[in-house]
């Protein structure tokens, strides 16, 4: 059907709303400001997105927001914009037992009391009431469910400024990988978001990573299903744990690494992207509910955590330009050393020679580059052996990369 002839099939009733609206006039000074609610992520409004695979800790970096903006103070890097607000966390996987047990470590960490947040936080379970705000109607289309004009009662009447989703494949009955269908559900959230003036998070799973792989820090396109999703939202972000090149650089033991998790701006549409990822730490809290004979249940949450003042502004991609470097020697025959009073073949000057060639990275002191090489080699990243300097006719320590130690392509 061409587009005339779909014109024809609706009444002149029906097209009266649609006709040009121009510019006209404009005072710059008349426009609105953005209405930012928190940090760059949330906006009112608009709907954002968090994704993440399974079991880093979104759910936790989620119920975090949650608390942050009940009690309007900055917790783990993010700004409540407003001050403190009422929102709203609908947990569609977890029993609303497990998400409470989750949200009380949260603030026992932070030293928070149960008057800061009892009436700030909504927290429902899809285990006692399901959310589902679309569904196929009639010829395949997607259509807003009776769920999603409740949605809009209970935002309105609770004056709730945040309402998070977890995750989002469940509050649908759409194709998770149709975009037209996706779209039109994004459509309905968009316009709940819209008519509340609030803001939506919507928690999302990455794709099955290919064997040994880990989550890509950055990258909404690993998002599961749909393209239509990094699409249609207007601020996302991604949550992954530390990965062995990066603990390597920091200096971390593996027993470690996946105590840290990296947040990284995925799509900035309304903002200006970071340039660097927001660390966050794993911490283990222990909850009062074990009674006099058992430990009360052992909850994590997440903290700020800085990498190493050394490590500032090292991406991956540039460690992983240092460490060939390295690897690649001074010259033929001749490897670089640890050791700082061998002049011309100290790593150090391999360091500083990527480092020039990244202007955005400030440039680093010899007592912070040896701190570098000396995680490295303390790691095993670095491996420091006897070898034969044939030009100087001599054994001398020299430095090769144990590439093993790095988990896939950086």
């Amino acid at each position: 059907m061409t587009v005339s002839e779909e014109l024809q099939t609706h009444s002149n009733s029906d097209l009266l709303g649609l006709k040009p609206n121009f510019v006209g006039e404009i005072k710059e000074s008349d426009l609105p400001r953005r209405q930012f609610l928190y940090g760059r992520h949330l906006i009112r409004g608009f709907t954002s997105t968090t994704v993440s695979p399974g079991g880093i800790g979104k759910t936790t970096l989620e119920l975090t927001d949650h608390v942050a903006l009940a009690v309007g103070r900055d917790l783990i890097g993010d700004i409540p914009h407003e001050g403190a607000r009422r929102s709203w966390a609908y947990n569609l996987e977890d029993p609303r037992d497990e998400i409470l047990r989750r949200l009380i470590g949260i603030c026992k960490y932070f030293k928070l009391e149960p008057d800061d947040y009892a009436d700030m936080v909504a927290v429902n379970s899809g285990r006692d009431e399901r959310l589902i705000v679309a569904e196929e109607g009639s010829g395949g289309s997607i259509v807003a469910t009776p769920h999603a004009e409740l949605l809009v009662e209970r935002i309105k009447s609770e004056d709730i400024a945040f309402l998070s989703v977890d995750p989002f494949v469940k509050s649908h009955y759409a194709n998770e990988n149709d975009n037209k269908q996706i779209d039109d559900v994004l459509t309905v959230f968009a316009q709940i978001a819209d008519e509340c003036n609030c803001a939506i998070d919507l928690v999302h799973h990455v794709r099955k990573p290919s064997q040994g792989a880990e989550g890509v820090a950055g990258d909404i396109n690993q998002a599961r299903g749909a393209s239509a999703l990094s699409g249609a939202v207007r601020a996302a972000r991604t949550v992954t744990l530390m990965s062995q090149v990066e603990a390597d650089g920091f200096g971390i033991a593996e027993d470690r690494r996946k105590w840290f998790v990296r947040v990284d701006d995925a799509k900035a549409n309304m903002q200006r992207p970071q340039n660097h990822a927001r660390w966050l730490e794993r911490h283990s809290v222990e909850l009062n509910n074990g009674g006099k004979i058992c430990r009360g249940d052992e909850m994590h949450v997440l903290a700020p955590w800085n990498p190493p003042e050394a490590f500032d502004g090292l991406s991956v991609s540039i460690i992983s330009e240092i460490l060939s470097e390295i690897d690649q020697g001074v010259d033929e025959g001749v490897q670089y050393s640890p050791a700082r009073n061998a002049k011309t073949r100290w790593a150090g000057i391999a360091v500083k020679e990527v480092l020039a060639n990244h202007p955005d990275v400030e440039g680093k002191p010899d007592k912070l580059i040896g701190s570098i090489i000396k995680a490295w080699v303390e790691s095993g990243l670095l491996v420091v052996k006897k070898y034969s300097n044939l030009g100087a006719r001599k054994d001398e320590n020299g430095l090769s990369v144990d590439w093993s130690k790095k988990p896939g392509p950086v």
